[in-house]
This record gives structure tokens, sequence and C-alpha cells, in this order.
């Protein structure tokens, strides 16, 4: 009782992680999370109607790295204090 809930991630599959921002990342990134991207891209594909491959990878990619982005700049910026 009593304990903050602490994101573990993909952290666990490398513990001996010593970069800030790299433990930062790995934090965020769950295999849930893959998974939900997994779906957007058949979503995304879907929605196109396209029989390639590279517009909904770009899109779904953009959107995975501003999530991350966005997820992580708390976790970064109070790193460095």
């Amino acid at each position: 009782m009593g304990e903050v809930f602490e994101p573990v991630g993909l952290r666990v599959l490398v513990p001996n992680l010593d970069h800030d921002v790299a433990v930062a990342l790995l934090n965020q990134v769950e295999p849930f999370l893959i998974w939900q991207f997994v779906l957007l891209y058949f979503g995304v594909k879907a929605l196109l109607k396209s029989e390639r491959r590279v517009a909904p990878l770009l899109i779904v990619s953009i959107i995975f790295v501003a999530n991350l982005t966005l997820k992580t700049i708390p976790s970064i910026m109070t790193s460095f204090l």
C-alpha cells in the first residue's frame, strides 16, 4: 500500500541500461502498445484501400514516434533536473 506505479515496459529486456533517455523510451513501450499499433496499421490500410504497404506504415510510424515522444518528454525533462 502506498506504492507509486511505475511502468516497466520493455525495460525488462535490457536491465543493465544506464542511459536515461533509452530507459525512458523503453519504459513507455509495452506489448499492448505494440499490439495497438499493429491494429492501427491494419485499420489505416483498410481505410486507404491500397495494395502498397508504404503509406499505412509511414502513417502509423509517424503516429508511433509522436506518441512515444509526447509520453517520454516529461521523464526526460525530470531526469536532467
